[in-house]
């Protein structure tokens, strides 16, 4: 709404059910796309009203044209009879509508927002970005995550590697995907007077400390992250190796953009700071209430809730040590503190041993951060979640 309210054209497109229209993310954005539908765009923060007669007859007929089209069939033969589900369309769709944009708003003032899904669980790149891939793609069946975590089945080395393999696919084309759009901005100017970021909200499992997906974890794997800004008024920076959240990315605009200050801004892990200014000390991450055990228990009911590590809330503390190098506080609610030195064990294969002194230093540091990010240490969370956005979650594979 910053944006809009300083005159900003501003569009929002998003391949991810959770953060579609269906629920309520196209408000505030002058028009949004969720691409993974047969659907036009969406002007005026109209979102898709299935309430209303007409925009019933109209969604009709464009599914019908969509069904009928090239590109309606190779989706629908894909989801029916694909080993996995296909982000590749949602995709090339965003990418084509983010053209559109600035080829038809030239001279207006716009904010993109936009949220792929192809580097996500299930894999399914386009063929050409698959190597060392055999008959052992055509043979596994995709395995069922959570059934995996129930201890309903093993998933075999053949299946993790089809699966890394993939993964990696997925990368690729998301990156050649991005790179190509890049160099079209950068052909027609568009890259002259615009500041494009490139992140994700997670990473994946394959197998790492017996993990997949990213489900129950809060190793690096997951918290690690790409992050990568072109500023034209910051050309030739570099890479930083600081300590970041992404919602620094809010503060870092607002002041970049608008010169606006926040008062709570800080670098104690509570509020975002502007990344090209100022240097974080610490930095969080949270898993407040793991939701998919639900789906575990579903597939496994000997399994306890209140007794399973897989229910286990985490909060993770980065932050430089007295000597200077950077170290990893993990609080479990079911294993207690741990710390790694990040340094020498990005992995997380060994804990630092720490003395009673050097242990109460740790629990001091993140209780004083969970205290500021009302992160409770104590009861286990718990979270109400509405029936339709278990059937979001369950369509997803998270349940």
């Amino acid at each position: 709404m910053k944006f809009k309210r300083n005159g900003y054209k501003t569009f929002g497109i998003s391949a991810n059910r959770l953060v579609s229209s269906l629920n309520g993310f196209h408000k505030g954005f002058d028009v949004f796309l969720d691409p993974w539908t047969p659907f036009k765009e969406m002007p005026l923060e109209q979102g898709l009203d299935l309430s209303k007669p007409q925009v019933i007859k109209r969604s009709f007929t464009q599914h019908i044209r969509f069904i009928l089209s090239k590109e309606g069939i190779n989706a629908h033969f894909k989801k029916r009879f694909g080993v996995n589900q296909n982000a590749t369309y949602s995709t090339n769709r965003a990418i084509r509508f983010v053209k559109r944009v600035f080829s038809s708003n030239r001279g207006t003032r716009k904010f993109i927002f936009v949220n792929i899904m192809q580097p996500h669980e299930r894999y399914n790149p386009p063929r050409r970005f698959v190597k060392n891939l055999g008959y052992e793609y055509e043979a596994i069946s995709w395995p069922d995550i959570l059934g995996y975590y129930a201890g309903k089945h093993e998933i075999d080395a053949i299946t993790t590697k089809v699966m890394q393999s993939l993964y990696e696919g997925e990368i690729h084309y998301a990156d050649e995907k991005i790179g190509k759009l890049i160099e079209w901005m950068k052909k027609r100017k568009y890259l002259d007077n615009t500041i494009v970021i490139v992140t994700s909200d997670h990473g994946e499992h394959i197998g790492e400390h017996g993990h997949y997906t990213h489900f129950f974890s809060m190793y690096n794997e997951l918290l690690h992250v790409p992050l990568i800004i072109y500023h034209p008024d910051y050309l030739g920076v570099g890479q930083k190796d600081d300590l970041v959240q992404l919602h620094d990315l809010y503060q870092t605009l607002m002041e970049d953009v608008f010169g606006a200050y926040d008062e709570f801004k800080n670098s104690d892990g509570k509020m975002g700071i502007n990344i090209f200014t100022d240097r974080r000390k610490k930095a969080i991450s949270q898993l407040i209430y793991p939701l998919w055990i639900k789906g575990v228990i579903n597939r496994n009911s000997s399994i306890n809730e209140d007794t399973s590590a897989l229910a286990s809330r985490k909060l993770s503390l980065f932050q430089y040590n007295d000597n200077g190098l950077l170290e990893k506080i993990c609080w479990d609610s079911h294993n207690g503190i741990v710390v790694y030195n990040i340094e020498n064990d990005y992995e997380e294969r060994k804990p630092l041993p720490l003395s009673p002194i050097e242990q109460k230093k740790r629990e001091e540091a993140i209780y004083e951060v969970a205290s500021k990010t009302n992160f409770n240490l104590g009861e286990e969370a718990r979270i109400d979640v509405t029936e339709e956005t278990k059937r979001h979650l369950v369509d997803l594979g998270y349940m």
